[in-house]
């Protein structure tokens, strides 16, 4: 799970404000990407008051760990690549 931890925080703090500098023109899945976090941290903040025999525990731990490589593998915009044309250069 610190995995997907480390993985969201750098999305927000250092990926995504860096992408959206470059290129007005991506705005838009800057933004997505930018929310997509939002469900993450309501998840965590639910589990740190949840008791780990709770029986919802264990499904919120696999929705969360599973939710980045999902975003990874299938729903990442295409192209975000540095010789991208909608990222000045």
């Amino acid at each position: 799970m610190l995995h997907e931890l480390t993985h969201t925080h750098m999305g927000e703090e250092v990926f995504y404000p860096f992408v959206r500098s470059l290129s007005k023109e991506l705005n838009d899945e800057v933004l997505e990407g930018l929310a997509e976090p939002h469900g993450a941290k309501a998840t965590l903040a639910e589990l740190q008051v949840m008791v780990p025999t709770h029986e919802r525990f264990d499904a919120k731990v696999t929705v969360l760990t599973a939710r980045p490589l999902a975003r990874e593998t299938s729903e990442t915009p295409t192209g975000w690549h540095p010789r991208d044309p909608r990222i000045g250069r």
